[in-house]
């Protein structure tokens, strides 16, 4: 699946718009042959111009969904960094799933491979 294909199915995703543009933010900073990317809280929340505290209910959200997880890592100096890792086949799933008669597994544009 390409980005913009993913980015369209997290548009039509039954999320609330706080955790649609953390999930997006998420996206963008993934590497896309890998669905994984670095991005604090603090980064996540410069990047979709929302509250640090808002981006981190939304992240709950969307680990506790399984559409992507998170791995929080602490340096030997102190530094914080979390890896976030995009779920694209739950994230597909998950609009199929809620009935958006938009987003599906027929549409040829979003199959999966």
């Amino acid at each position: 699946m390409r980005a913009i294909e993913l980015l369209r199915v997290v548009l039509g995703a039954d999320l609330t718009p706080t955790e649609k543009l953390t999930l997006m933010a998420i996206i963008h900073s993934a590497t896309w042959d890998t669905w994984e990317g670095q991005a604090s809280i603090k980064q996540l929340a410069a990047m979709s111009r929302v509250s640090e505290k808002s981006v981190k209910r939304a992240l709950e959200t969307l680990t506790d969904t399984g559409l992507i997880t998170r791995e929080r890592s602490v340096s030997k100096y102190g530094e914080v960094s979390a890896t976030n890792k995009v779920n694209c086949e739950k994230i597909n799933n998950f609009a199929v799933g809620h009935g958006d008669p938009t987003l599906g597994h027929g549409d040829p544009t979003l199959g999966h491979g």
